[in-house]
């Protein structure tokens, strides 16, 4: 009976064990029980496969930028009821351009980092974060959410810089989007078919609008990891399209590169309209580099007498270790003559007596 009993109770032990590290291992969840005076009424976990089931036709374009686990919830709040969803972003960027995408021309509101009045609810986005919800028109009740969305979010690197280099004349409000994928491009600027800025390549986009005079034009940024590759990617457009007016397939864009950075205009007839809109973009590319630190006089002084300290050091332990090698060998020879050194050496030469033939 003994041995049934610790049996049972090791098993207990292991099975405890394991629940343990599982709540370990289980992250606290993003959506409190209370966010003010909305009470949570319910919650589940949105792996990135399950995404369709809660975002609908949004599911693909946000793994385009990279969503991860989420989080729903519906919150009681008075007599209404709202739908919040989560998602977690690899970083600060992803989460600033799903939302790019998701607000369109939408009223922006201030929630979060950036947030944004949609005709069914609300969109914000802080730190890694995007949070999308539905039946709510009020950015006040959600605020402690975005606080507690701050705190837990991870130290973000500063936010994309192509969206500082658009111009600012004619832009469209609330037109511009910052774009990692092929799908959330063509929903801004459907130029081509398929991956052909070069995403594959590391590329990034911004993509905005532009009401210049009675025409609507498409400007694109196209930021591409070296200079190299925008060389080569602006050969590529050439048989893309009717590049600069000079008669090749597909529609009328005119481009330019600077650096790293390739500007695409469409919706333009003329070379002179594309090539002001152009000049607005504010990109400077600059080089830079590491310059060495000057070297005081003390430091100076400091390396070369550590320099012939360590040499002399070096020659000082050699000429003793010789010394110690000489005195040693002189003892043995005296105390030992002939054990040790200058023993005898027994001559086990062979030799052939060539001068008789015997």
């Amino acid at each position: 009976m003994g041995k049934h009993r610790q049996l049972a109770l090791s098993i207990a032990a292991c099975a405890l064990g394991a629940v343990l590290a599982a709540s370990a291992q289980t992250p606290k969840p993003l959506l409190p029980e209370k966010l003010g005076s909305a009470q949570r009424l319910n919650w589940k976990a949105v792996e990135p496969t399950a995404l369709e089931s809660v975002a609908g036709d949004l599911a693909p374009i946000l793994r385009e930028y990279g969503a991860q686990r989420g989080e729903q919830a519906d919150y009681q709040l008075g007599t209404r009821r709202a739908r919040l969803l989560v998602h977690t972003l690899p970083d600060r960027s992803s989460a600033y351009g799903a939302f790019t995408l998701l607000r369109g021309k939408a009223p922006e509101i201030a929630l979060g980092e950036g947030g944004a009045r949609l005709p069914d609810g609300l969109v914000f986005y802080q730190g890694n974060h995007l949070v999308v919800i539905e039946g709510a028109s009020a950015a006040e009740p959600w605020r402690p959410l975005a606080q507690s969305l701050a705190e837990r979010s991870p130290d973000q690197a500063s936010l994309p810089m192509l969206p500082l280099y658009l111009p600012e004349e004619g832009l469209v409000a609330g037109s511009d989007a910052y774009v990692l994928g092929p799908l959330g491009l063509s929903r801004v600027a459907p130029l081509g078919q398929g991956d052909w800025v070069g995403f594959a390549y590391g590329a990034e986009v911004e993509a905005a609008r532009y009401r210049l005079g009675q025409r609507d034009a498409t400007l694109l940024l196209v930021s591409y990891p070296t200079p190299h590759i925008a060389r080569a990617r602006l050969g590529d457009f050439q048989r893309l399209f009717n590049l600069n007016g000079t008669g090749g397939a597909g529609a009328l864009v005119f481009a330019r590169r600077k650096s790293t950075l390739v500007v695409l205009v469409q919706g333009l007839e003329s070379a002179e309209e594309a090539g002001k809109l152009m000049d607005g973009v504010r990109y400077q590319p600059e080089l830079s580099w590491s310059e060495p630190t000057p070297i005081s006089d003390a430091e100076m002084v400091s390396g070369l007498l550590g320099l012939f300290l360590g040499t002399g050091l070096i020659v000082v332990l050699t000429v003793g270790l010789g010394l110690a090698f000489g005195l040693a060998r002189l003892l043995l020879l005296r105390t030992m003559p002939g054990q040790v050194f200058d023993k005898p050496v027994e001559n086990d030469s062979i030799f052939l007596n060539l001068q008789n033939p015997k």
